[in-house]
């Protein structure tokens, strides 16, 4: 089964779209409804997506019912959660050598150690992604 890395950027996207979905996001959730691809993300998704969710709310986009059922969307999204341990030095590596956070490190960490392509909207990490080879 083909798999890919989703970042919370991408993901956030799919559930509350905002701005230009990245390119196989919907492809790649489809597939992944249909058991037909696996869609992996460090467990730090989680709390990226759910910040982002708050800040919305926050900021009065949407309403604590919409969060809500944002939310219960997220949560039923079929993400296989990776630990951090593994990837920890590795995306701190990748952290400095390609100038991006850590946080967004892991998601290259990720796709790289699983020889997948990362989907993300966030157009600084693409453009590791691309230096990489990872899209």
């Amino acid at each position: 089964m083909s798999a890919v890395v989703l970042d919370s950027s991408a993901l956030v996207r799919l559930l509350l779209p905002d701005g230009p979905l990245p390119p196989g996001a919907e492809e790649a959730l489809r597939r992944a409804e249909r058991d037909e691809m696996t869609l992996l993300a460090p467990e730090l998704i989680l709390v990226e997506s759910a910040h982002v969710l708050h800040k919305k709310r926050q900021q009065g986009y949407i309403s604590a019912d919409e969060q809500k059922e944002l939310l219960e969307g997220l949560l039923s999204i079929p993400l296989r959660l990776c630990n951090h341990a593994p990837l920890v030095e590795r995306a701190m590596a990748l952290a400095h050598e390609q100038a991006i956070s850590v946080y967004d490190a892991f998601y290259l960490a990720l796709a790289e150690k699983n020889n997948v392509r990362l989907v993300t909207a966030d157009t600084k990490l693409l453009r590791a992604a691309e230096r990489l080879h990872l899209v």
